[in-house]
């Protein structure tokens, strides 16, 4: 069924990205980015929605007159994350942790008052913190970033709402992402773009998944008929990689040109120990019946596409 859905933050990467494909899913698709627009890439981003007859509205969030005009939607999907700070030791989180509060005040009246269905929001394998198993949506969280100590507070506040109003909460906690529109600093961005490679931390371990797959996992959670008030989706390949195994996937012309024995050196003589986030995704496999994600797959058909 055709569903009028809301994206708040639509010019991020998953905002981005999600509208498309949704929009193109024939969802009546509209979304809502900050007033400034203060880079080229958003600019881009404008354009590209603009042409596919994706409606999107600049407001200030954290104002209360920006939600009086604003439709009713059956979704509601969050996509604001001040993801870029997310390796920034100087990260003012107590300053965006008060912006969060003040947001969220404003969208619980937005809810009640417009009686939207589902609200989903973007979280991050970071409030888990590190360990050497893989974490389940049940694993206690033990954030050790100031980013994922804030987008730990965030889950709580979405955990109370969702017990406290009629919505119903879904809560993605995504590992890390790659794919179309992403900032090129992102290690997989990194490697595809760059033969000179410049990796700041050679022994880290990531688990990685690609946009198209969260999508689909977020289309498919669209058309479930029945949602608990509050759930947890650990978005996520299972499958631990080392940049030297993800440049390894590189196509066999761009791998002979690439040096990997400066980083392989590193590798062997780090002293640190590996902190690492590995998630385990049978939840998603299991209960909304999603294939099973091939990473190695997936990242070597990304590093062949031009984009």
């Amino acid at each position: 069924l055709k569903k009028k859905i809301l994206i708040l933050g639509i010019t991020s990467f998953i905002g981005f990205n999600l509208s498309l494909k949704l929009s193109k899913q024939g969802n009546d698709v509209e979304g809502i980015t900050t007033e400034k627009t203060d880079n080229d890439k958003k600019r881009v981003k404008l354009r590209i929605l603009k042409a596919n007859n994706i409606n999107f509205y600049k407001k200030n969030l954290l104002k209360k007159n920006s939600y009086k005009h604003l439709k009713t939607y059956d979704v509601v999907v969050n996509c604001i994350g001040w993801t870029k700070n997310y390796n920034n030791s100087n990260f003012d989180s107590k300053n965006i942790s008060k912006k969060y509060k003040i947001f969220f005040n404003l969208i619980e009246d937005y809810l009640i008052k417009n009686a939207i269905d589902l609200f989903i929001e973007m979280g991050s394998s970071s409030e888990y913190g590190f360990g050497k198993k893989k974490f389940t949506e049940k694993s206690k969280c033990f954030p050790v970033t100031k980013y994922g100590i804030l987008k730990n507070k965030n889950s709580q506040l979405i955990k109370k709402l969702a017990y406290k109003i009629k919505t119903k909460f879904i809560l993605l906690r995504i590992f890390s992402l790659f794919g179309y529109m992403n900032d090129k600093n992102k290690l997989i961005e990194h490697i595809k773009h760059n033969t000179k490679l410049k990796i700041n931390n050679s022994s880290i371990i990531l688990d990685f998944i690609s946009i198209d797959y969260l999508i689909e996992l977020i289309s498919i959670i669209l058309k479930k008929k029945h949602q608990n008030n509050f759930e947890i989706y650990n978005c996520c390949s299972g499958v631990p990689l080392t940049p030297i195994e993800i440049i390894k996937l590189l196509p066999k012309k761009r791998l002979k040109k690439t040096n990997i024995k400066q980083i392989e050196n590193n590798i062997k003589n780090t002293n640190t120990k590996n902190k690492y986030c590995i998630g385990n995704n049978k939840k998603i496999i299991n209960k909304l019946k999603i294939k099973k994600l091939d990473i190695n797959k997936k990242i070597i058909n990304y590093f062949k596409t031009k984009t």
